[in-house]
């Protein structure tokens, strides 16, 4: 599990270093910061992933497009480039980027990487003549004097998931993808019914079982979905001459299967998340952000707990969120005993003027107890209906 993320002159983050736990609620004012927290770990994820042999973070690619440097480099602070770090508890691992051409790099050139573990220290420079080549971000000198790790930190870095906030709606049918190595639902959503026709009968991750239900995905993750939308069935079929998937819903058991056009928004936007979660190995991490989309107050609490327990699971879960009821989602879930309330953080994103009246993030911590109690509540957090009814009974 990554233990700490770092970021420097990112965007309007300035120099961000926070904790991050088995769940990592991100929640503010808009334009605050918490995306670009989200979009410096879909940097790496997409760089792993799309670029096997990069040299250069890939600032536009499938999670995120941020275009050029000039426009991720934090502009209070200036400078050619920007660093991620990120850590756990056996090891760490710094990214520098610069560029020379900030208006028109449309990647993040890496210019070094720092190493540290108990066993092995490795400084990359790309002005050392002996430098070794990157493979999925990590000098592959690694790989000769430690194959073992050097594998572990490419599947950790590499298999990142990310679901933006911006998912794919009802369709009548899907792509079928190329086969995944691993279960992918994609940054929209949009592979998601292919992951659960290929993924059907593979086994999952036997701390989001259910009683009752064969521990297989797509049986799972229908039965996460019956309990936020009673009745939820599904049917996948593939169309092999075109190369596509087409999926029915139902929410009651004796009924017909409707296409997803019929059924709501709110079920298309939920289903990635599940299905995500349920077919995920533990210690993956997940990014999410906006989990609360289309869906009522009592829905939008429900995900808040089904996220908990996923993470207490053993997933790891960065969720970036708008939405009280799914903070009070997870509330519930601590007060319930389903998630160690150690292992939550949350943070609060405020913009404050800097140097120069630039907008900077100021991200103020918020402490959570064993009966999913908040230990300080900062201004602005979650106190909007509070404000509102204030107004409206004004005598």
């Amino acid at each position: 599990m990554f233990t700490e993320l770092g970021i420097e002159s990112f965007k309007c983050l300035g120099t961000f270093r926070r904790k991050l736990g088995g769940l990592t609620l991100l929640t503010g004012h808009n334009a605050a910061g918490k995306s670009s927290v989200v979009q410096s770990l879909a940097v790496l994820r997409q760089t792993a992933q799309e670029s096997e042999w990069s040299q250069s973070l890939l600032l536009n690619g499938t999670s995120v497009t941020l275009g050029t440097m000039f426009d991720v480099i934090d502009r209070g602070v200036g400078g050619q480039g920007f660093a991620i770090d990120l850590a756990t508890k056996e090891w760490r691992i710094l990214w520098e980027t610069r560029s020379k051409e900030r208006t028109t790099d449309l990647v993040a050139p890496i210019s070094r990487i720092e190493f540290r573990s108990g066993r092995h220290t490795i400084d990359w420079s790309v002005e050392d003549p002996k430098r070794s080549a990157l493979q999925r971000l990590m000098p592959d000198v690694l790989s000769r004097v430690d194959p073992d790790l050097f594998q572990a930190i490419q599947f950790k870095v590499g298999s990142i998931a990310h679901i933006g906030a911006e998912r794919l709606g009802p369709r009548d049918v899907y792509a079928a993808q190329t086969p995944l190595v691993y279960p992918e639902v994609g940054t929209q959503g949009e592979k998601t019914p292919w992951c659960l026709e290929q993924f059907a009968d593979s086994s999952i991750n036997p701390s989001l079982a259910l009683p009752g239900v064969p521990e297989f995905v797509r049986l799972t993750v229908q039965a996460w979905m019956a309990q936020m939308f009673p009745g939820f069935q599904m049917e996948i079929r593939r169309v092999d001459a075109a190369n596509l998937v087409s999926m029915g819903i139902r929410t009651s058991p004796g009924g017909d299967f409707f296409r997803p056009s019929n059924v709501g928004f709110g079920l298309t936007h939920v289903l990635p998340i599940v299905t995500a979660c349920v077919s995920a190995l533990p210690g993956r991490l997940l990014l999410i952000e906006n989990p609360e989309t289309h869906l009522h107050p009592a829905g939008q609490s429900q995900i808040g707990h089904f996220l908990a327990v996923a993470a207490a699971a053993g997933l790891q879960l960065v969720v970036e969120t708008h939405s009280d009821h799914v903070l009070n989602g997870v509330r519930r879930a601590v007060r319930d005993g389903k998630m160690p309330f150690e292992e939550i953080q949350i943070y609060f994103f405020r913009s404050e003027a800097g140097e120069a009246n630039a907008m900077r993030s100021a991200i103020d911590p918020v402490a959570i107890d064993a009966k999913g109690q908040l230990a300080g509540w900062p201004h602005g957090f979650f106190d909007q209906m509070e404000a509102d009814l204030d107004y409206i009974f004004r005598e």
